[in-house]
């Protein structure tokens, strides 16, 4: 069983889930810079490993923190954490008088992705429970290796060069930076997070389909590879 919550985290963390595929959790950095670099405009983008780790738990005592809740017959899970930051940086151009026409052009878009898995098994699980858990884990990993960068320049490339206007006294011109800005970092974040996330959930239930949740003898290797084809079709 894979736990895939669909999460969007803006400043402030909030969380809601769905079973059948993994935690994702999404951090928005925003960063302003008041000046335009010349250079040509192009989105950053920072993979960072994916971290892979498992944690044993005893079923008859209290559920541990961060491990979602299980059901049914269900004694394993992993949970998958999707962190996808980003940093929108712009420039602006005051023309008039006070009250003065403010324009904020989007220079530059950096976004730094993570991914980190946790898989749960019980003390005393079984070699079918942990290879099924682990297969969930490699492939949130495929999903992630393949769509995290060219989605973030994807969904980053659409803002470059971007413009906003609107009429603000000089003193406002910090807010509506921040304002600009903070929208534009949040709508990649979602947007990106749509996308990868929502490939990772729907292959890793596709996975369970094919295995029934890890109780059908099929070989695993066969299993991912037939989910993700039969999502891709």
């Amino acid at each position: 069983m894979i736990s895939d919550p669909k999460t969007s985290r803006v400043s402030t963390p909030r969380k809601r889930a769905w079973r059948g595929a993994g935690v994702i959790t999404l951090a928005l950095l925003v960063s302003l810079h008041a000046a335009w670099t010349g250079k040509e405009k192009r989105v950053k983008v920072t993979v960072n490993k994916p971290n892979v780790e498992t944690r044993l738990f005893d079923p008859s005592g209290p559920r541990p923190p961060g491990m979602p809740a299980l059901k049914g017959h269900e004694r394993a899970a992993c949970t998958a954490a999707f962190d996808d930051g980003a940093g929108v940086r712009c420039v602006f151009q005051k023309t008039g008088f006070e009250p003065a026409k403010l324009a904020a052009q989007f220079s530059d878009v950096e976004v730094e992705t993570n991914l980190r898995i946790v898989i749960w098994l019980p003390q005393a699980y079984t070699p079918r429970e942990k290879d099924h858990e682990e297969a969930h884990a490699r492939i949130s990993q495929r999903v992630y290796s393949e769509l995290a960068e060219k989605t973030a320049r994807e969904v980053g490339a659409k803002y470059l060069g971007r413009k906003t206007r609107r009429f603000l006294m000089y003193e406002d011109f910090q807010k509506l930076a921040k304002e600009a800005t903070g929208q534009a970092a949040a709508e990649i974040t979602q947007e990106w997070f749509k996308v990868v996330a929502g490939e990772a959930g729907r292959v890793n239930g596709r996975f369970d389909e094919l295995t029934a949740h890890g109780q059908k003898d099929v070989p695993l290797d066969k299993a991912i590879e037939q989910a993700f084809d039969k999502d891709r079709t």
